[in-house]
């Protein structure tokens, strides 16, 4: 993490700099950025000192970075680039939680986040093996369906069975 947020000399403030790269949702129309973000700064010189602000879409210096466009995998979320130069948030009211203490938060979210990821990952492959099992059932070659061959048999059976355990992985305690 580069993004830092330095607290002003009379303590009222912090100074956000960075940018932050592959941010869901950070434009829907590729112009302009969402109306708040939660963002993640390094507040101190250890590893642990990270903490978290609001940053609302208004705030001078906050600007959006490239968007990310043509990506592969989850098309349906807009993703782009957030650039913070130098923006100003108060520190009474921008800071969510106490300072120095939002790396376990942030942590918990990425668990949240990836286990999310995984169930419609898993979606996605039950989709696929439901579509493999459609067209062999219904495509045919040298008069008999694609799924009476022993290879394309091999083929979905694969594919369930790895889906299966992307499924025993998620759900699994």
């Amino acid at each position: 993490m580069q993004t830092t947020a330095t607290k002003s000399a009379d303590g009222k403030s912090y100074v956000l700099s960075g940018q932050k790269m592959w941010i869901t949702n950070g434009t829907t129309d590729g112009v302009s950025t969402g109306d708040a973000f939660l963002v993640y700064a390094r507040t101190g010189p250890k590893r642990g000192d990270v903490s978290s602000f609001l940053v609302e879409k208004n705030a001078p210096g906050f600007t959006l970075g490239q968007k990310v466009a043509d990506k592969c995998g989850m098309r349906a979320s807009p993703t782009a680039e957030l650039v913070f130069d130098q923006v100003a948030v108060d520190a009474r009211d921008a800071l969510v939680g106490e300072e120095n203490k939002a790396a376990l938060c942030m942590m918990r979210n990425l668990e949240i986040e990836r286990i999310t990821l995984a169930a419609m990952s898993l979606g996605i492959a039950r989709a696929s093996v439901d579509a493999m099992n459609r067209y062999a059932s219904e495509r045919s070659a040298f008069g008999q369906h694609l799924s009476s061959f022993g290879q394309i048999q091999r083929h979905i059976a694969d594919s369930y069975a790895e889906y299966m355990a992307g499924r025993e992985y998620s759900y699994a305690e």
